[in-house]
């Protein structure tokens, strides 16, 4: 056994770099689930149900991809600062990083408005408004495709997987293992 390892966990610097790619894959499907799932339906209503029904969703959704912006950005740097060969793990940082200036200077305005609009006042500007978050929205669950999709899909980080861990470990329960045909990280 590598004594790089205690049991049958991951190194703390891997399980930093799979946290970051969890926080990436968890943003990233709570955006993509607003944006084709949840804003859709809601711009299916009639614009005072649409407004009454997005600021709640707003501000229950704003704290879980906040966090998550945070943590996957402190977690991809992480892994960067303590790893070699982890550059995608700091554009992968980046890109989680962004949506957080997107979020305050792009989005926030066209939130202010929402928010302080009354649903009794909804009209044809307000329903514009909110066909505009949803297409200022997407931005964010681009970007948080891009900062999970460049960590797990780079070379450097195949060879990391390939060197460091045994053939098999565990972590909370989960198995995982090296395919030494391809060198990708594989759940199972």
């Amino acid at each position: 056994i590598n004594a790089e390892y205690m049991g049958d966990f991951l190194p703390p610097k891997m399980l930093v770099g799979v946290l970051a790619l969890v926080c990436a894959s968890l943003f990233n499907g709570a955006a993509l689930y607003i944006g084709v799932a949840e804003h859709p339906a809601r711009l299916q209503l009639d614009t005072r149900s649409a407004l009454i029904q997005w600021k709640p969703s707003y501000q229950r959704a704003t704290f879980l991809q906040g966090a998550l912006a945070v943590l996957g950005f402190v977690c991809g740097i992480v892994t960067w600062w303590f790893s070699d060969g982890g550059q995608p793990f700091v554009v992968g940082a980046l890109f989680m990083l962004f949506n957080w200036p997107w979020t305050l200077l792009a989005i926030m305005p066209t939130n202010r408005v929402l928010m302080a609009t009354d649903a009794a006042n909804a009209g044809a500007d307000t329903r514009a408004l909110l066909v505009k978050w949803g297409h200022l929205h997407a931005v964010r669950t681009v970007a948080s495709a891009r900062s999970g999709v460049l960590p797990a899909r780079s070379a450097q980080m195949n060879e990391q997987f390939r060197r460091s861990p045994p053939p098999h470990c565990r972590c909370f329960g989960v198995s995982f293992g090296v395919s030494a045909r391809n060198s990708n990280l594989i759940i199972y």
